[in-house]
């Protein structure tokens, strides 16, 4: 009988760590002398009142949200389709392609407003010159404009134990190493696991909770989103399970009786909303155990 592969081994061979990694520019500062004044205008002890300035005008802290909007965008497109690796993300390879396609234009998009950001940031400086006045707090310099802004992707091998080679220790302890490396892969990946469970009940429990109100007239809306969301996430579940675990194949399964469905046609047909309700609260059981 052949050996089983180690845990570590198998999840090498089908999917690799993501990580993503963004820094920005820092918009405000302390401005320690307008606290001070603000305690004693109001009255109140020392400390009571922190004055935080925006080191650029208005306008330019917007420049900055839309660069922070697109990182943030290309941080959730890449959360979407991964799960929880301790710190970073677990990515399927069958997941890699589209990622990586998202990746090219969300870079693109960031590379290209960061530029004109830089290119425009003298101009910003002198604005917020202007616009600090008094406050003790000075505006960003050209150089940590420049430097400020970075999003980076990376992607890492699973650390495999069958290829883990210790040096300068003893046969017994080579082995209690590969079995403490072993074991905080399982526990990286259990945790992979409970994640990708636990993304997918909140939108079936949402789902229970908003079809049920709208069929009892407890609500007059029902919101795209409550199908959509639990689409998006059913769509990739199946890609989560790279162990091929039974009862997470189960589970994706049953998924699929929520695709192709309308909005427009769950607010039409009260029999749908039923089949759906119980549809998601029979996989919402299979969870409650699992999660």
């Amino acid at each position: 009988m052949q050996a089983q592969q180690p845990l570590s081994t198998l999840l090498a061979q089908v999917a690799s760590i993501a990580v993503f990694k963004t820094t920005s520019l820092g918009m405000s500062r302390l401005d320690k002398d307008a606290s001070r004044q603000s305690d004693m205008m109001h009255n109140a002890q020392s400390g009571t009142v922190r004055a935080n300035v925006m080191r650029l005008t208005p306008a330019g802290v917007e420049r900055v949200k839309d660069i922070n909007r697109i990182a943030a965008e290309a941080k959730e497109e890449l959360y979407g389709m991964t799960t929880a690796w301790n710190e970073y993300r677990l990515l399927s390879n069958t997941q890699i392609s589209k990622w990586l396609a998202t990746w090219g234009t969300k870079k693109k998009e960031y590379d290209a407003a960061v530029e004109k950001f830089c290119d425009d940031a003298p101009e910003l400086i002198a604005q917020a010159e202007a616009n600090l006045q008094g406050f003790k707090v000075k505006p960003p310099t050209h150089d940590e404009i420049v430097e400020a802004f970075s999003m980076t992707f990376d992607m890492q091998q699973i650390p495999d134990v069958a290829k883990y080679q210790p040096r300068g220790v003893d046969k017994a302890l080579e082995a209690k190493m590969r079995q403490q490396f072993e074991a905080g892969v399982a526990a990286a990946y259990t945790n992979a696991q409970q994640d990708a469970l636990t993304r997918v009940a909140k939108p079936l429990g949402h789902l229970v909770e908003r079809l049920t109100a709208y069929s009892k007239g407890d609500s007059k809306r029902l919101y795209d989103s409550t199908i959509t969301n639990l689409q998006d996430i059913a769509s990739v579940f199946e890609e989560f399970n790279l162990t091929g675990d039974p009862i997470m194949a189960k589970i994706g399964e049953k998924l699929h009786a929520f695709d192709g469905i309308e909005p427009a046609d769950l607010k039409s047909s009260e029999d749908l909303r039923k089949h759906m309700v119980k549809t998601a609260d029979e996989i919402l059981k299979d969870l409650a155990d699992l999660i």
